[in-house]
């Protein structure tokens, strides 16, 4: 009989043959090992992942303004160190120095000196040469004439322009040569400008053009202050040449012509003191106005006629309105009546403008001619002494 097989079942287990079976203490202590390492990292990581979150929302927020980044400290951070005022250097001031400038001692040019730049150089340098510091120059001549070219419409393209060079070319020459520059025009007197400018000269009432006498003696057209064109267009002349950079603008020939007995039956209000006093201040406020515009001023030239009781027709009309002449400076042509002692006699002429126009601003002009090296020099002096400003010729 065979032998009876017997089944037998084999068990199988899976062990790791690399590791060997941990205890039940050592695994309980690993349990609370993770647990709490877990609880470290949900702490560091919640800490670190707020801002990083917030920032990533929030980016434009702190990049749209540099200003607001924050940078570390540096090793030499002095936020807790005592606070140390601030050395403050003296700094010298980089702006430039104010321009000087003064009238005193001016010696006006001969009338055409300004015509080119040859002739002003010359005339200039000649004034140096004399000790002189300013220059006077005429822009427009008793004839009408303009020595510089304007862009006064009606003036610009017409035969009244003779000078080659513009106002402010004028202006810069001279103030390159370190001398304060003047310019000098003449107002009312003028026969040239009406041809190219409507409504400035004298008429008659039959609507013919006033002649100051008969056209075969050389009669001719003055500029009618009693037209706002005329006032308005010596408000251009003075407008024009501040702009360019004078800054005293001399008005000479501010006056009527001398009429006739027939003229005052041919011409409307020249027979009025009062409207002749307001058309003359007219063109001088007018003047005033335009030039005050760029910081200028303005010199009405006055003579003798100062001291006239009847100032009809003279060069100083305007002086019969007092109050009205005190607000602005004149430039006064000053000749002695002999020369015997002429410092004596400057200083009563002061004495006379102190009580006939006391307060009034003045500056004189001393024609050399009319005096020798020596007088000149006393007369000058003479004035100087009383802090009026002297211009020569």
């Amino acid at each position: 009989m065979g032998k009876k097989k017997t089944n037998i079942k084999i068990k199988h287990h899976n062990y790791n043959l690399y590791s060997k079976k941990k205890s039940r203490g050592k695994q309980t202590l690993a349990v609370i090992l993770t647990v709490a390492a877990a609880a470290v990292l949900c702490v560091v990581g919640y800490s670190a992942g707020k801002p990083i979150m917030d920032y990533f929302k929030n980016r434009d927020q702190y990049t749209s303004d540099s200003s607001s980044v924050w940078t570390p400290p540096t090793a030499e951070d002095t936020s807790h160190a005592e606070t140390v005022p601030p050395v403050i250097e003296s700094v010298e001031s980089t702006e430039p120095p104010a321009e000087e400038y003064s009238l005193e001692n001016t010696f006006i040019l001969s009338e055409g000196a300004a015509l080119n730049s040859g002739s002003l150089n010359s005339a200039i340098a000649a004034a140096k040469n004399g000790g002189y510091t300013g220059v006077a120059v005429t822009l427009k001549d008793a004839d009408g004439y303009f020595l510089y070219k304007s862009d006064i419409e009606g003036i610009r393209d017409g035969e009244g322009v003779r000078g080659a060079l513009t106002a402010e070319q004028i202006c810069d020459i001279i103030t390159k040569a370190e001398l304060t520059p003047v310019a000098r025009i003449n107002t009312l007197m003028d026969h040239i400008s009406p041809s190219g400018v409507e409504g400035i000269k004298f008429t008659a009432t039959e609507g013919w053009t006033w002649l100051d006498n008969y056209a075969e003696n050389g009669g001719k057209t003055w500029l009618t202050p009693f037209n706002k064109e005329t006032s308005d267009f010596i408000g251009q002349i003075t407008e024009e040449l501040s702009a360019a950079g004078f800054k005293t603008i001399i008005l000479t020939n501010t006056k009527f012509p001398n009429f006739n007995s027939v003229d005052y039956s041919l011409l409307a209000d020249i027979g009025d003191a009062s409207k002749r006093l307001t058309a003359l201040w007219r063109v001088v406020e007018s003047a005033r106005r335009a030039a005050e515009k760029n910081g200028a001023e303005i010199l009405p030239e006055m003579g003798a006629g100062l001291f006239e009781t009847e100032k009809l027709s003279t060069d100083a009309e305007l002086a019969d309105d007092k109050e009205k002449l005190k607000n602005l400076m004149l430039l006064i042509d000053y000749s002695a009546e002999n020369n015997t002692d002429v410092y004596v006699e400057a200083k009563a002429f002061i004495g006379k403008m102190n009580a006939l126009y006391p307060g009034q601003k003045y500056a004189v002009l001393i024609k050399g001619s009319g005096f020798s090296g020596s007088t000149f020099a006393e007369v000058k002096r003479a004035f100087e002494e009383s802090g009026i400003v002297v211009f020569s010729e």
